[in-house]
C-alpha cells in the first residue's frame, strides 16, 4: 500500500478488490514457498567427515599410527569423530527455524 498527497492530503491506494484476489488465487495458487527436502543426517555427517580439513587430520591420525604413535593417532581420530558429530548437531539445530 503506497500514499500519495493530492492537495496536500495523503491518499491510501486502495488494495485488490475481493475478485481480483480469487481470480489471482484461483490463477497462481497460493503465496506460500515449497518446503526444500531436509538433508538425512547420514548423508550430513558423510559430509563433515570428508571436507577438506578433516581429510588432513584423517591423514594425520594415519601417519601417527604408522610412525608409533597410536594415542595420538586415537585423539586425531576421537577429535575428528566428535567434530563431525557436532557439526551435524549444530546443522540439525539450524533446520528447526525454517531455513534448512
Amino acid at each position: 500500500m503506497s500514499s500519495t498527497r493530492v492537495g496536500g492530503q495523503p491518499r491510501v491506494a486502495q488494495g485488490l478488490t475481493s475478485e481480483q484476489v480469487a481470480e489471482r488465487l484461483r490463477r497462481d495458487g497460493p503465496n506460500v514457498l515449497p518446503v526444500p527436502p531436509r538433508t538425512p543426517p547420514w548423508r550430513r555427517l558423510a559430509a563433515q567427515m570428508v571436507h577438506f580439513f578433516a581429510l588432513l587430520f584423517w591423514v594425520a591420525g594415519l601417519l601417527a599410527f604408522i610412525a608409533g604413535m597410536p594415542q595420538l593417532g586415537v585423539a586425531i581420530v576421537v577429535v575428528v569423530v566428535l567434530n563431525g558429530a557436532g557439526g551435524v548437531s549444530a546443522s540439525g539445530d539450524s533446520g528447526r527455524d525454517g531455513h534448512g
